[in-house]
């Protein structure tokens, strides 16, 4: 990537030739962009400067702010060298920021032990506050998620990271597990195998004449408990849009609690109306038209299978989203304190004197849910304050590091596999 300065200085040159041909001081300025030297050298010394130079801004506000959260991801890049990327959340004048933090190299193993010598080594070197660190998102690797030999557990044990509290499996992981556990293989199976045949043939319809011709089974499109199983899956293929909830920038855990929340609760309805043969109101409503059409029959229907099915989702997200529980009352101050009625703990005086806050009633439309308490003048060593602080900057999913790894394929291709190790991490600095 550090060789595309020549052939940017070469169109620079050709465009400024075009467009001030005949003007006054065209000669000088194509002469000032031919001094200008864009050698892979210096493209990567500039590169190296300015990546230097944003690591060392983040640094400073990191060392500036409250708290701050990791997400944590580990893989290979296109040399086989496991790599362990960084994202860091914080917040700076009252403002979300998500922020690259450090692409580390693990040469050896990446065992909990390896994984957890590198970030001790890593804030060791830049002087990082360890104490800073309250939460901690990470996916599904046992290296990670071990609570007795894992990341998780390793760092929750050593008294340097006395505030890391809280420990948490990324969103997007678990929904995707929960996906997996519909079983619907008869569905899927063949309708794979019919895309496959439509992609290799110019004819988009007619598709049952096109399976015999090839030889192919059609005996799924003419059968009734096939084709309920389908409109059935379509439904619930609408769980993507869950999944797309969960992704984005400056997003709050509450946010994403609500979002997992409600797709629970869409679930029920649709066991509740599946149960009373209603016409369905969850998603698509694409079962609810097949059931009603001429085409296939009520009483072909069978909802007992349906119903396991979504009693099993259920089960399973109440399982992978367990976590959410333990935060979803605190998600629930933080976004409304003035509908909460029993506070339990040491808490209570403070969210009655939060209650009853004038100040705070007047401007609480205006406010964000994480500012609302760091703009009021409830004391800041309040114990509420110190917990709105530390739920703004929990990071619920590690998107963002599966992102950087699409990055780090373009940086470092099979065309250019020998850069340093150091290269692609201020290449991610200044892009980032």
């Amino acid at each position: 990537p550090f060789t595309d300065g020549a052939l940017l200085k070469e169109a620079s040159i050709l465009l400024v030739s075009t467009l001030c041909k005949g003007e006054k001081y065209g000669d000088a300025i194509i002469k000032k962009l031919t001094d200008v030297t864009l050698s892979a050298n210096t493209v990567v010394r500039r590169t190296e400067d300015i990546g230097h130079n944003v690591f060392g801004q983040l640094l400073s506000d990191i060392c500036a702010s409250e708290w701050f959260t990791l997400a944590v991801d580990e893989s290979t890049d296109i040399s086989d060298v496991s790599q362990l990327s960084l994202y860091i959340l914080y917040v700076k004048d009252f403002e979300l920021r998500e922020e690259f933090f450090s692409l580390l190299q693990l040469p050896e193993r990446t065992t909990g032990v390896d994984v957890k010598s590198a970030i001790n080594k890593f804030f060791t070197k830049w002087n990082i506050p360890k104490d800073k660190l309250v939460s901690l998102t990470t996916d599904s690797a046992k290296a990670t998620t071990g609570s007795v030999t894992g990341l998780v557990g390793l760092l929750q044990k050593d008294p340097c990271y006395k505030n890391l509290k809280t420990c948490i499996h990324c969103l997007i992981h678990q929904q995707a597990l929960c996906s997996k556990h519909r079983n619907m293989e008869n569905v899927m199976s063949f309708v794979v195998k019919t895309v496959n045949v439509i992609k290799k043939s110019s004819a988009l319809t007619h598709f049952k004449a096109l399976l015999c011709q090839q030889g192919k089974d059609k005996s799924p499109l003419e059968s009734t408990e096939w084709l309920i199983d389908t409109h059935f899956l379509t439904d619930l293929t609408t769980v993507n849009q869950l999944n797309l909830q969960l992704q984005g920038q400056n997003q709050l855990i509450t946010d994403l609690i609500s979002a997992v929340n409600s797709f629970k609760a869409k679930l029920k309805i649709f066991v509740r109306d599946i149960t009373a043969r209603k016409h369905f109101v969850f998603l698509s409503k694409q079962l609810a038209s097949a059931l009603t059409a001429e085409s296939i029959a009520l009483s072909a229907f069978k909802p007992d299978k349906y119903i396991r099915i979504l009693e099993d989702m259920i089960l399973e997200f109440n399982l992978h989203f367990g976590e959410l529980a333990t935060l979803s009352p605190i998600a629930e101050l933080l976004c409304n304190p003035f509908n909460i009625d029993d506070v339990e703990g040491n808490t209570d005086m403070e969210v009655c004197e939060l209650q009853n806050s004038m100040e705070l009633k007047e401007c609480f439309d205006s406010y964000s849910s994480g500012s609302l308490f760091q703009g009021s003048s409830i004391k800041q060593e309040a114990v509420i304050t110190k917990v709105a602080s530390i739920v703004v900057v929990m990071w619920g999913s590690s998107y963002v590091c599966e992102q950087m790894f699409s990055v780090i394929k373009i940086i470092k291709s099979k065309l250019c596999s020998s850069i340093s190790d150091s290269h692609p991490e201020d290449s991610l600095q200044i892009s980032t």
